[in-house]
């Protein structure tokens, strides 16, 4: 939610989720099933989509080879689709019966 919302539903139901998350968490955290010293600690000064990247663990050559591969992908789908619509076409050409049975016509024709 922004906040800037002036929504009072909104910032209600906001309210109500907080609550409903804080409360979560406090039951997991009164289970004692989670050791806090075991967790490894934040780390300091990172923005969070450098945080993000790194978790990941995407290099820039790793982005540059997903989007290089997702255009040769695009590119070989739109050739297959080009070269099965240009073979359908020459199959059968709306013209293609009447100059076929004009030929016949002339070669059953006697030579004369």
């Amino acid at each position: 939610m922004r906040a800037g919302t002036r929504n009072d539903e909104i910032r209600a139901f906001a309210n109500t989720a907080n609550q409903v998350v804080l409360r979560h968490i406090t039951l997991l955290e009164s289970t004692g099933l989670i050791d806090f010293d075991a967790l490894p600690q934040p780390p300091v000064g990172t923005t969070a989509s450098a945080s993000a990247a790194s978790a990941l663990n995407l290099g820039s050559m790793d982005i540059l080879t997903s989007v290089v591969l997702g255009l040769l992908v695009c590119g070989a789908t739109l050739l297959l689709l080009w070269l099965i619509r240009s073979s359908a076409r020459r199959r059968h050409r709306p013209g293609d019966d009447y100059a076929a049975n004009r030929t016949a016509e002339r070669e059953k024709q006697p030579a004369g």
